[in-house]
Order: structure tokens, then C-alpha cells, then sequence
């Protein structure tokens, strides 16, 4: 074979390898895009998970002495110790800031032999929610009847004159997420929501206050609650409407709703003006729901199958669709069944069949 002959026959192979190479090297670029690419996403389906957040260290880097700021729940039997154990867990769980104190009845002993579930719920918020416990002499009417009657301990909350401004919640609700940023609100004696589904629209709520304590404010109050005192079916609603409504610093709905919204067709008492509901959204975005849906009882009480139907949100036909929107019901289910779940797993399986 000639010279001429062997050139071109190498250059034909080199142009044969290099062409190979190439094809090669496309495969490999093709093949490691493929590989760093995310995978597709899934269909996005809603979910009513609340936002889990790994709880913050005691010390904070924002500026703000958080000492000076606290949550505030009292408590006057073993199942509402259980909700507001539930309460702590849930700041706790969600990296809420400031403090949090416990009013329990000073007759509670903290080590009693054999132990009881108060002691043992008393130091498990102490000791696993980093709770401040504090006896007190509860408060209560004659007028009243069982746990209505002891819920003037709330108004307790405002003699905890070593904080600048406490938090009072109702136990019978859920957190979804830390409401810290209330304790920064301008300064003010008291700041509640509206009673949004009352038929008066300026009553209070007493499910959340704000307070800055102090005694001249308690002894208003407790003033109130003596004035009180011969009225019949009066609790501590009625007692910080005698003394705020029209005074009080109104907060937002966006902070809380009630869960039978759920159930409503027409939501035009909570909704500000040219708002759409939309259940996903109010759940996604509230922070509070509390529970109240009579003849519903409170999620912690057991509840027929007749019960459960008649109360139950229905699902709204979507116009032109054969599908149906229960995005109410789903929401509504969520949060009871949440409740249910979390009370087992902070109090125990045990204490939720006793």
C-alpha cells in the first residue's frame, strides 16, 4: 500500500475515533444532567401539616430581652392541664421566644406519693417545655357551675406584673404557628379580637388577650367580677367586656379563627371587605384556631357517629363539575384529628383513655 494510501486510511480512523469520542462525551454530559436534575415533582396535593420549626436556643441574636414577655396559662383540672400542656409544647415545638408560666391550684402537690397526672404533667412542663409553675388560689363565681366557674383565674394573668406584656390563651385551641410578634404590638392595657360571630360586632373575646399587667388593670377587673358576682351564667368573657369593650386594642382576624368557620356558608363576619374565602389559605396562614362547634363537644371529649355527621362541614358542588369542593371538611377533620393525635403523644395514650 502506498504512502498516500496509509495517510488516508489513519486520517479516516481519526476521524472515525474522534467521532466516537464525541458521541461519548455527549452520552456522558447527557447522562450527568440527568443524574444532578431534581427529579420531577409530584402533583402538589394540600396538606394541613402545620409548620415544624426546631425550637430555638434561649439565646436570641433579634435584639429583643424576651424576658420581658410571656405566654400565661392557668388551669384548674386535669384535662384543661393536659391542653395547655399541649399548648407549651406546641411554642416550644415551634421556636416561640418568650417565656411561658403555668397557674395551677396551690392545693397541687408536686411530689405526692404515689404520683398523680397533675404532678406529673406539673414537672413535665417544667422540666421538657421549660415552663415557670406558679400556685395560685383559683378564682371563681357561686353563679358559675364547674370549670366556667373557675375561669376568673384567667384574669390572673393580670397581676404577673414581672413581665411587661403576658399572652393569655385559651387551652381549648390549637397553635400553628408562634404568635411572638403580638408581644411587640404598640403598648396598650389590653388587645383582643372581636367575637367576630357574636351578634353584637364590638364584643371582645377573652380566647386571646394581651394584657400588660399591672395591679391597677387587676383590680379593675376583679372589681368587675364582684359587680358581677349575683348575675347568673356570667364568666370571664362578660367581666373584660365590662371593662374593655370599646378600650380594648382590636387584633386581626388573620391571627385566629374559630373552627366552626369551617362549617359556615357565608363567612362575611370574618372576612375583611372584598376577601374570598379560601380554607387552605386560612389555615395555612392563622396561627390559632379555637375550638367551638356545638353541639360539637371539644375535641377532647368522646363523640357519636350521629353527632359526628350532623356537624360535619359539607362538600360545596363546584358549578359545571361533577367533582365537589371539601376542602371545609378536610380542613375541619385535620384539626380534630390533629388534636387527637398530639393529646396522645404529649399526655400520653394512657391519660387519654382514663
Amino acid at each position: 500500500m502506498s504512502l498516500e494510501a496509509n495517510l488516508h486510511s489513519l486520517k479516516r480512523t481519526l476521524r472515525s475515533r474522534t467521532f466516537w469520542q464525541w458521541i461519548l462525551f455527549a452520552a456522558g454530559i447527557y447522562l450527568l444532567v440527568r443524574l444532578l436534575r431534581p427529579p420531577p415533582r409530584a402533583p402538589v396535593r394540600h396538606t394541613f401539616e402545620p409548620l415544624r420549626v426546631t425550637p430555638l436556643g434561649e439565646e436570641s441574636d433579634d435584639g429583643i430581652d424576651w424576658t420581658r414577655y410571656a405566654y400565661v396559662q392557668y388551669v384548674t383540672e386535669k384535662e384543661y392541664l393536659c391542653n395547655s400542656l399541649m399548648m407549651f409544647e406546641s411554642l416550644h415545638r415551634l421556636g416561640s421566644k418568650a417565656e411561658r408560666v403555668l397557674l395551677y391550684p396551690q392545693q397541687w402537690e408536686l411530689n405526692p406519693k404515689p404520683a398523680t397526672w397533675e404532678s406529673k404533667f406539673l414537672r413535665q412542663a417544667q422540666d421538657q417545655y421549660k415552663v415557670h409553675i406558679k400556685p395560685v388560689r383559683p378564682q371563681y363565681t357561686e353563679s358559675g357551675d364547674g370549670t366556667w366557674a373557675e375561669s376568673f383565674t384567667k384574669l390572673l394573668a393580670f397581676k404577673q406584673t414581672q413581665y411587661d406584656r403576658v399572652l393569655s390563651l385559651d387551652s381549648d385551641a390549637t397553635i400553628l404557628k408562634s404568635l411572638d410578634e403580638l408581644f411587640l404590638l404598640p403598648d396598650h392595657p389590653v388587645a383582643a379580637p372581636h367575637a367576630y360571630w357574636l351578634p353584637d360586632p364590638d364584643t371582645i373575646s377573652s380566647a386571646i388577650l394581651l394584657i400588660k399587667p399591672s395591679m391597677d388593670e387587676f383590680k379593675r377587673v376583679m372589681k368587675a367580677m364582684t359587680n358581677r358576682s349575683n348575675s347568673s351564667e356570667f364568666y370571664d368573657m362578660e367581666v373584660i367586656n365590662d371593662v374593655y369593650a370599646g378600650e380594648a386594642m382590636i387584633l386581626p382576624n388573620e391571627h385566629w379563627v374559630v373552627s366552626g368557620e369551617f362549617r359556615l356558608k357565608s363567612h362575611h363576619k370574618y372576612l375583611d371587605e372584598g376577601e374570598i374565602w379560601d380554607p387552605d389559605r386560612v389555615l395555612n396562614e392563622t396561627k390559632l384556631v379555637h375550638f367551638s362547634d356545638w353541639p360539637r363537644p371539644k375535641p377532647w371529649f368522646p363523640i357519636t357517629e350521629d353527632i359526628f355527621l350532623k356537624t360535619q362541614p359539607t362538600c360545596d358542588t363546584i358549578i359545571g363539575s361533577a367533582h365537589k369542593d371539601c376542602r371545609n371538611r378536610d380542613a375541619w377533620n385535620w384539626l380534630y384529628n390533629d388534636f387527637q393525635e398530639r393529646r396522645g403523644e404529649v399526655c400520653g395514650w394512657t391519660f387519654t383513655l382514663y
